[in-house]
Order: C-alpha cells, then structure tokens, then sequence
C-alpha cells in the first residue's frame, strides 16, 4: 500500500512536471513565432530598404550621367560661342570696311551730282540748240 501511494505521488509529481515543462515549452513556442514574426517584419523591412537604397542608386546613377551629359553639351555650347564671338568680330570688321567703302562712294556720288547739276544747264542749252540746228 506504501509502494502504491509513493507511486501516486510519484506519478503525480512526474505529472506536474510534465505540465510544467509542457507549459514552458508552449511559452517558448509562442516566443518562438513572435520572435520568427520578428523577424520576418525585420527581413521585410531590410528588403524595403535594401530596394529603395537600389532605387536611389540608380537615380543617382542617371543624375551622374544627366550631369555628364550637361557637362558636355555646355562645354560645346562655349565652344560654339567663342567661334560665333570670333565670327562675329570678322563680321564687324567686314562691315566696318563696307561701310567705310560707302561713305567714300557717297562722297564720290555727292561730288558727281554737283558736277552734273553744273552741267546741267549747259546740256540742256546745247540739245536745244541742236534741235533749232536740226530744224
């Protein structure tokens, strides 16, 4: 009768243990799928950043090449510029020679003019007198 009351005992004991340690073994299981929910949100979180730090590097990239690309183009822009300058103070240099060359010509004009309305009067009186001859 002692053996069977000590194997009750002895049973219910393993049993409270066996409770205890399924007990314990519920809570690390349940902390076991928060800390995996964790670490899923965590993984998650890193893959948002992992593809918004890509993102960012390829626009990066693009403002790079855009940059390159602006460099270039204002470097011939400057280039075409200087050779328009150029172009332009030989322009400036031609039309001051044509300008010079019409002034003279002007000149020459206005001296021919007063030479022909000198002339003039005599031309007019020598046709008539040849159309009187004529006559």
């Amino acid at each position: 009768d002692n053996y069977k009351q000590e194997s009750c005992a002895l049973q219910r004991s393993m049993k409270e243990k066996i409770d205890m340690l399924q007990s314990e073994l519920d809570a690390c299981v349940e902390e076991k799928e928060l800390l995996d929910s964790e670490l899923n949100a965590e993984r998650e979180k890193q893959y948002e950043n992992t593809s918004k730090l890509e993102e960012m590097v390829s626009l990066l990239e693009y403002t790079l090449s855009l940059k390159e690309s602006l460099e270039k183009r204002v470097h011939d822009l400057r280039l075409n510029l200087d050779e328009t300058t150029k172009e332009s103070k030989e322009y400036k240099i031609r039309m001051d020679k044509l300008q010079q060359e019409l002034d003279v010509v002007s000149r020459e004009k206005i001296k021919y003019e007063g030479e022909v309305n000198e002339v003039m009067p005599e031309l007019k009186t020598l046709r008539e007198e040849r159309l009187v001859l004529n006559e």
